[in-house]
Parts: C-alpha cells; sequence; structure tokens
C-alpha cells in the first residue's frame, strides 16, 4: 500500500475561522480487486530493416509475464493478405510488441 502526504496551500480551503496553514492530504491509489491489472506488459522485442527494394522484420518468440515465460513459441510478426501463387511471402507484415491482447487485437483489425 502506497501512503503519500502532501502539503496544499489552497484558498478553497480557507474560511474565516482558519489560516492559511498548509492542510495535509493523504493520496491511496483505488484498490482492485486482489491485485488485478487488466494490461500486462508481455515484453517483446520488434526490430525493422529496410533498404532499397527489400525489408527485414525480426522478433523474439517468448511471452513474458513480470519474471514468468510463459511461452517460448509466441510470435509477434504476422503476414498481411494471402501468400502469392508462386510461392513467395506476401508484401506486407505486421510486427508488433507489448500486451499481447492488444497486438492481436491490432492484427485483428488490420
Amino acid at each position: 500500500m502506497y501512503v503519500v502526504s502532501v502539503a496544499l496551500m489552497s484558498p478553497l480551503v480557507h474560511t474565516a475561522a482558519s489560516s492559511y496553514a498548509p492542510q495535509r492530504y493523504t493520496f491511496r491509489p483505488p484498490r482492485t480487486a486482489s491485485g488485478f491489472e487488466p494490461y500486462d506488459m508481455n515484453g517483446g522485442m520488434v526490430c525493422g530493416v529496410a533498404g532499397s527494394g527489400y525489408v527485414v522484420l525480426a522478433c523474439d518468440t517468448r511471452l513474458v509475464s513480470g519474471y514468468e515465460i510463459l511461452s517460448r513459441r509466441c510470435s509477434r510478426l504476422w503476414p498481411l493478405g494471402p501468400a502469392e501463387d508462386d510461392g513467395a511471402l506476401p508484401s506486407a507484415a505486421v510486427a508488433a510488441g507489448g500486451c499481447l491482447a492488444d497486438c492481436e487485437g491490432l492484427r485483428r483489425s488490420l
């Protein structure tokens, strides 16, 4: 639990009977059920290199939560569109890192 004390000078607190002495307030962040936090930074590194006529995208495959490794096979690189008839890869791809739910949402919307 975090407790922060702040001394504030505020004319809104002043009345005729009170002085302008600093008022003491205590800040407590809002509580969540069992410390649940809906967003989890799942890590991930994405790197891209572009040159004349080519683009290289690379990403790691680890899915982490804090100090736990949840998966070692989670790709963060997704092709956009079907493969070409000659077997070539699609010409567009998406690579993203961070919260996996947000990355999946981005992929589905594109």
